[in-house]
């Protein structure tokens, strides 16, 4: 799978989400009335778009990495982060209308125009910034949580700006909303992906095999490359059979691919490999290394290892990559 379909997986993800959350929201406003006040509406309101767009974008990993076991966890963790994310950020947002309000009170145009779409816009960019936080919590990256919060923040507060300001200059607009939730899908994929892009530490290609062309962006400080459920980039390692028990589809994967293959580790800006359980060439040079009986993610990264240049050709087992920038 290369960068721009992953892109495009994500956007599509903001786009689904932004249809899911619609219903949802046009029912919120018909019940407004049954609720026992404002503050307690925008709080249950958060809560529940936080959960769509949450569960939606948290599966995203799972899906680009086709793990069906990582498309339900960050699911699930998108849902729960994105609710209270959500509750957190409507909330704040009447904070900060009650806060602002006093000084416009005299105003009332102000309040309506400014100081209302300002403060719900900072709540959808709450929202958009735990929604995109979700996949680095979920993988434990201090990194890939700062990517997401910053990328979902922006996101979250110009799509938020583009609801509040289209259900005020287009009232009788009857999918107005719409509209403005498909904008803030839009948005939180295109702003992750600036931002991610900007701090990321390159791309690795598959040059060779059945993953041929298919990418690895390098958004976390440390990631495992192997065949382990648990590893950062997934390669399938293949499995041995003779044969008559041969089954269809039991070919796909690279010889000589272990659990837990190599680490990557970041230092400043620069990137280094370390093997682990297999071995890794660097341009057709043996890189030297420790390897741990078991999958351990090493909080504290060796010394040794070698730093990566980009255009270099990595060989891990049987599988070839290319480290090159996006």
């Amino acid at each position: 799978m290369t960068i721009l379909i992953r892109r495009l997986i994500q956007l599509a993800l903001g786009i689904s989400a932004g249809l899911a959350t619609w219903p949802v929201m046009e029912l919120l406003i018909h019940l407004q009335v049954h609720f026992s006040s404002y503050l307690a509406y925008s709080i249950v309101s958060g809560a529940l778009f936080g959960l769509i767009f949450g569960a939606f974008l948290g599966g995203a990993d799972g899906i680009i990495a086709s793990r069906r076991r990582r498309i339900v966890l960050g699911a699930g963790v998108g849902g729960v982060v994105g609710a209270g994310g959500g509750a957190l950020g409507f909330l704040a947002a009447q904070g900060i209308l009650f806060l602002v309000g006093d000084y416009l009170m005299s105003n009332l145009h102000r309040v309506e125009s400014i100081a209302m779409p300002v403060a719900r816009a900072v709540g959808w960019g709450i929202l958009g910034a735990c929604v995109g936080a979700a996949a680095g919590i979920r993988s434990s990256s201090a990194r890939k949580i700062a990517i997401g919060a910053l990328g979902g923040f922006t996101g979250g507060i110009l799509g938020g700006a583009a609801i509040e300001y289209g259900r005020l200059f287009f009232p009788a607009f009857p999918v107005a909303h719409l509209v403005g939730l498909l904008l803030l899908g839009i948005l939180i994929g295109l702003a992750y992906a600036v931002v991610e892009r900007r701090l990321s530490f390159g791309v690795f290609r598959v040059l060779n095999g059945p993953f041929k062309s298919r990418e690895y962006i390098l958004n976390q400080r440390r990631m495992v490359i192997g065949s382990g459920a648990r590893c950062d980039i997934p390669i399938p390692a293949k499995k041995r059979a003779t044969p008559e028990l041969v089954q269809p589809g039991s070919s796909l994967g690279y010889r000589d691919i272990a659990e837990a293959h190599c680490r990557l580790v970041a230092r400043g800006r620069d990137l280094f490999i370390e093997p682990m359980e297999g071995s890794v060439r660097v341009n057709d040079e043996r890189i030297a290394g420790g390897q741990p009986a078991e999958f351990q993610p090493a909080r504290a990264a060796r010394q040794a290892g070698a730093p990566l240049k980009f255009d270099d050709v990595i060989a891990c087992g049987a599988v070839k990559f290319l480290y090159k920038r996006e």
